[in-house]
């Protein structure tokens, strides 16, 4: 498919909303056809209700700054689906958007072919699996997801992001994730999953702060909550307050972060390292 052939297939899957299937086995299962791009590299995934557009703008700016190497993945776009998938700050070219399309289209269909699927994935989930696709290419050091809706069951969740980030949280798609604040959070908080490393909590309303981390399983990730200008660190096993610094949202704190934080493979640790320290 050309990129024209390729925008009218995805469009053709239905509205990005009133067609989106709120699940993770479809997902997880197109992304294992495609041989699991999205362990190539380290995922920090963005959820909330307000602001998380620009969390992940600003995210893509600093971690630039720090001289890594960054993709990421937001929506809606404004004028090319393309826009969608960034590269260090530049959406991808139009022809490789067709290309990656392609070959993701062929995985969903191979799928349904074989009984594995009962439909083909959704719009989104396909553009999910087309931006891991474009960052495992680009060889991303680390791929910022912007959630599409929710958390819990979103399709961005099924990358097993090793960094979370909650936005400021509120009343948003109750048809979808209940009525209330507090059934919101839990499936936004659900992002934060077991193998999840580290996870910040953004400013939230007073009725939800003490239990949004309902949603978070059996993780026992270290995470930071906002207390005035700073954030205090936490571990969501024990709920007890970890005696260390408080984040500082600067580059040079999350070049410490990603150096100490991180787990790659020993084949790749040198080189986050040494774009870190530039």
């Amino acid at each position: 498919m050309n990129f024209e052939r390729s925008a009218n297939y995805l469009l053709s899957l239905g509205n990005e909303v009133s067609a989106m299937k709120l699940r993770l086995a479809s997902m997880q299962k197109l992304l294992a056809e495609l041989g699991d791009p999205q362990v190539k590299f380290f995922k920090l995934q963005v959820a909330g209700t307000n602001g998380k557009g620009s969390v992940c703008a600003f995210l893509d700016a600093v971690l630039r700054a720090a001289k890594l190497r960054v993709g990421l993945y937001t929506s809606p776009h404004l004028s090319s689906m393309a826009e969608r998938i960034k590269i260090d700050g530049e959406k991808i070219d139009e022809r490789e958007f067709a290309a990656l399309a392609t070959r993701v289209r062929a995985a969903s269909e191979r799928l349904v072919e074989r009984g594995e699927l009962g439909a083909v994935p959704t719009f989104f989930e396909q553009m999910t699996a087309i931006a891991m696709l474009a960052f495992k290419k680009a060889k991303v050091d680390i791929a910022i997801l912007e959630t599409g809706l929710g958390g819990r069951l979103d399709a961005t969740t099924a990358a097993e992001a090793e960094i979370a980030a909650i936005t400021r949280i509120d009343r948003d798609h109750e048809k979808y994730l209940g009525n209330s604040l507090r059934s919101i959070a839990a499936e936004k908080a659900a992002i934060i999953r077991k193998n999840t490393q580290f996870a910040v909590l953004g400013e939230q309303p007073a009725s939800i702060g003490r239990n949004w981390r309902n949603g978070a399983g059996k993780s026992a990730c270290r995470f930071a909550k906002r207390a005035g200008s700073r954030f205090n660190h936490y571990t969501t096993r024990s709920n007890s307050k970890v005696n260390e610094p408080s984040i500082e949202l600067r580059n040079s704190g999350f070049r410490a972060f990603i150096r100490s934080r991180m787990q790659r493979p020993r084949s790749l640790l040198p080189s986050i390292s040494q774009r870190s320290s530039r």
